[in-house]
């Protein structure tokens, strides 16, 4: 994907840089990109966003990776908030993408043993009534203790998950990053399906690879 900025994404890049440039803590950070009006680009206009593109976030991200800034951007934004657009009801989107002008962190689980962005998930889920009950293992879930919800690809589609629900344990591993991640393991944990099928598991995975492309471009 070309990152080239065009002048909308260019405006976006200077807020960044100049938030970057001041080297706060990483939650003032986080802070001073939500009073920016960053984390909200993506969101459709009725939730107060300008409904940017892939490719309008990865100017922002672009940014983030250059500074090497340990904030949830790529998670919250590559992860969570543009697949939620994709995939996700209106009424799912209001629920969620709200509290995302707060600083509200999202993230995916894009690695099981043994493989990334797996085609054929081995985390299982199967409908509990309106719910879903997810069960696996998933590795380096970037900031997934401070998350609100965790996007899980499972055999069923793309599903949301609370990182403080029963059924769910997180484990702190080592990061190239220096960002926290975490093992997370799910015992029939429930969630609620984002996407269903194979198509959602792919929609997620080709958001969160432009936007890691994005990050690695800077």
């Amino acid at each position: 994907m070309d990152f080239t900025p065009d002048e909308t994404q260019e405006a976006v890049a200077e807020v960044a840089t100049a938030l970057l440039a001041r080297e706060l803590e990483p939650d003032a950070l986080w802070a001073a990109f939500a009073e920016a009006d960053l984390l909200t680009l993506a969101l459709p206009e009725r939730l107060g966003g300008e409904g940017l593109s892939v490719t309008d976030v990865g100017s922002l991200l672009v940014e983030v990776g250059r500074a090497a800034a340990p904030i949830p951007a790529l998670a919250t934004l590559g992860f969570g908030v543009l697949p939620i657009v994709a995939l996700g009801t209106d009424a799912q989107q209001d629920e969620l993408l709200t509290g995302v002008s707060a600083g509200r962190v999202f993230t995916a689980a894009l690695g099981e043993p043994g493989q990334q962005f797996p085609a054929q998930p081995s985390t299982t889920a199967h409908q509990s009534g309106d719910w879903y009950r997810v069960s696996g293992t998933v590795l380096a879930v970037p900031f997934a203790a401070s998350a609100h919800r965790i996007l899980v690809p499972t055999d069923a589609g793309v599903v949301l998950v609370d990182p403080t629900a029963a059924g769910v344990a997180l484990t702190p591993t080592p990061s190239a990053s220096g960002s926290p991640e975490f093992a997370v393991t799910m015992d029939e944990a429930v969630g609620e399906l984002l996407g269903a099928g194979e198509e959602a598991v792919q929609t997620l995975y080709r958001i969160a690879t432009a936007s890691i492309g994005a990050v690695a471009d800077g």
